[in-house]
């Protein structure tokens, strides 16, 4: 039996992980927005040394917050991969062991693994068994 290999092509952002775009957009935005109002009032009350630290500081952690996502879900797709693609693309639950097709028991979203596998990016094949 052979591993799937992830192909690299997954198709879009998982659902259960939506929500997490969501806060992160709306931390890019809140920090955009910090960074325009450091930069209208630092130069009027602030030395200038200090409001482009407050720039880099602010525009460093918009990209910590977006790497953070991008390993989170690099993560769950090594997950999907390794389990060939049998993971629920609606909430996350791991469907290894469970029937190939059917209803996924934590969020009831029906799936098949066809349909996983192509969303994941995983070639075809069932996991190597340990």
């Amino acid at each position: 039996m052979t591993t799937p290999k992830a192909v690299g092509n997954a198709t879009g952002v998982p659902t259960y992980l939506r929500r997490r775009v969501a806060w992160f957009v709306a931390g890019s935005v809140f920090l955009g927005l910090l960074v325009v109002l450091i930069s209208w009032l630092g130069q009027r009350v602030m030395p200038a040394w200090a409001w482009i630290a407050s720039i880099a500081i602010t525009g460093s952690l918009n990209g910590v917050i977006w790497s953070w996502f991008g390993k989170a879900l690099e993560r769950e797709q090594k997950r999907a991969a390794e389990s060939g693609g049998r993971v629920c693309w609606t909430c996350g639950y791991s469907l290894a062991g469970i029937a190939k097709a059917g209803v996924c028991p934590e969020c009831g979203q029906g799936y098949d693994p066809e349909t996983l596998r192509s969303r994941w990016g995983v070639a075809g094949g069932e996991p190597a068994s340990p």
